[in-house]
C-alpha cells in the first residue's frame, strides 16, 4: 500500500527514482 500512495503523489518521478536506485544498486 505504500507503494501505491508513493506512485499517486509522485506519479513519474518515483519511475525516476526507482531506475537511479536500481542503476545505483547493480
Amino acid at each position: 500500500m505504500y507503494r501505491l500512495i508513493n506512485s499517486f503523489v509522485f506519479g513519474d518521478d518515483l519511475i525516476e527514482l526507482i531506475s537511479y536506485l536500481h542503476f545505483w544498486v547493480s
